[in-house]
């Protein structure tokens, strides 16, 4: 069972469950920067409702996850395609 952390989201108290130090950090993070986007959203967009700032906020985390995952594939791709030269490499020495 996890540990019980309480995180604030523009001043209001959610409870929510850490299942371990390093997932708590994540989600104290998370709410840290979910609140340093919307003041940056409110003052980007002023007049918008909150349900709007929220949705952009919940589109531009989204937009980045899809990023990291294209450059993490990515990065898979070319360690998996380094490994098969290596060992071509390794293969045609002559000892």
């Amino acid at each position: 069972m996890g540990q019980r952390i309480v995180i604030k989201i523009l001043g209001n108290p959610f409870e929510l469950v850490a299942d371990s130090p390093e997932q708590e950090a994540d989600i104290r993070n998370a709410a840290d920067k979910v609140n340093e986007k919307y003041h940056e959203y409110v003052r980007r967009f002023p007049g918008r409702l909150p349900a709007d700032i929220f949705s952009f906020i919940a589109v531009n985390a989204f937009v980045e996850l899809a990023d990291e995952r294209r450059k993490g594939s990515r990065t898979g791709d070319e360690a998996e395609r380094l490994h098969k030269d290596l060992k071509s490499y390794l293969d045609n020495i002559e000892i």
